[in-house]
């Protein structure tokens, strides 16, 4: 089945059975499950998974993190040693990331995953400089409607999921455009600011939302998509979408997302 598979994606296919099969056979023996099981939540990847053929699908950040033995190594493809064991100290508490015995892996809290990224992202975005990296933050604030990046008691930065990929992006016109295209990007934050030397409306971030569901929407499902769009109107009791451009509720995104995962 490997051979039928599009070049980039047998690639990884082929790496990933040999990273497998090289922790479980060469490298870590009975310490692979473990080691799997720690990547999965440094790294908030899905688990491994065997397909219909019997071969291994491993998502690339859960294959890295297995090739480079777990947190340490993982954590040197972004920044410092140093950094690693602060980062460690301050998204993994002492009482959190422990051993069970002294032969045993680290165990790392589920939360671990969002935590550790969120510095390495802000670590990439501080690079850039401090008044550009504001900018970025508010840029992906704006359009996701999120709280700001903030603190931890400890130190550690604290944002919400979607920031994560709009930072690293370089903010969510630079996100956006790799996604669709600069055009149709601009046009977006144009119809959903309105007067461009005003500040944002309050209602911008789900202006930018909904004009980005329905486009997934109606790629996905074509002229089906208005059938989808009427039902999350009756099940979330939201008001008929009738503006130009339309806005969506928040349940009204969150219900159009959920029927798309699940198909018509």
């Amino acid at each position: 089945m490997v051979k039928n598979l599009p070049p980039s994606v047998r690639e990884q296919c082929i790496e990933s059975q040999i990273v497998i099969r090289d922790c479980e056979e060469k490298k870590y023996g009975e310490n692979c499950a473990e080691l799997i099981k720690q990547c999965v939540t440094i790294t908030g990847a899905p688990p491994v998974t065997i397909g219909g053929s019997g071969q291994y699908r491993v998502a690339s950040s859960l294959r890295d993190c297995i090739k480079k033995g777990g947190y340490m190594g993982y954590c040197s493809n972004f920044t410092t040693h140093e950094n690693c064991i602060k980062w460690k100290d301050e998204c993994a508490p002492s009482e959190a990331a422990e051993k069970t015995d002294e032969n045993s892996l680290e165990v790392f809290p589920e939360t671990f995953s969002q935590c550790f990224k969120s510095q390495v992202v802000m670590q990439q975005c501080m690079n850039k400089g401090e008044e550009e990296c504001s900018k970025i933050q508010k840029e992906c604030v704006d359009a996701f409607g999120t709280p700001p990046v903030t603190y931890a008691a400890n130190g550690a930065y604290q944002m919400a999921a979607p920031l994560h990929r709009c930072i690293e992006n370089g903010g969510w016109m630079k996100m956006c455009s790799t996604w669709i295209n600069a055009t149709i990007c601009e046009r977006w934050k144009q119809e959903c600011s309105g007067d461009k030397d005003a500040e944002l409306p309050p209602n911008f971030s789900q202006c930018i939302q909904t004009q980005m569901v329905m486009l997934q929407c109606n790629l996905k499902f074509g002229d089906k998509c208005k059938a989808l769009q009427d039902e999350c109107v009756a099940a979330t009791d939201a008001p008929t979408v009738d503006a130009n451009p339309p806005i969506f509720t928040s349940k009204m995104i969150t219900c159009v997302k959920r029927k798309m995962a699940k198909g018509l």
